[in-house]
């Protein structure tokens, strides 16, 4: 099952519009190579992104986080979605 979101509009009702915005540029990364996920903020602006394989039907990788701009991937993260990401 997919569901799509306006991004603009989450990225603009967002309290942190950079870790809103970078976490949008994961969810397509992750999309286009497979994975189902979902985007959540904290009330202080970090957003956690838990994703899955098979569109979100499989294995369900260690949730990202983005905060103050910074990715945190966690132990067990897919090595090819760390090297996509880590020059930003």
């Amino acid at each position: 099952m997919s569901t799509e979101i306006d991004t603009q509009a989450w990225i603009n009702q967002a309290k942190s519009k950079e870790n809103a915005e970078k976490a949008i540029r994961v969810a397509k990364w992750l999309a286009s190579h497979g994975y189902g996920c979902a985007l959540k903020e904290t009330d202080d602006g970090v957003v956690t992104i838990t994703y899955g394989d098979d569109g979100g039907e499989g294995k369900i990788w260690p949730s990202i986080r983005i905060n103050a701009g910074t990715f945190i991937f966690p132990k067990g993260t897919p090595m090819d979605l760390m090297i996509a990401f880590l020059g930003e």
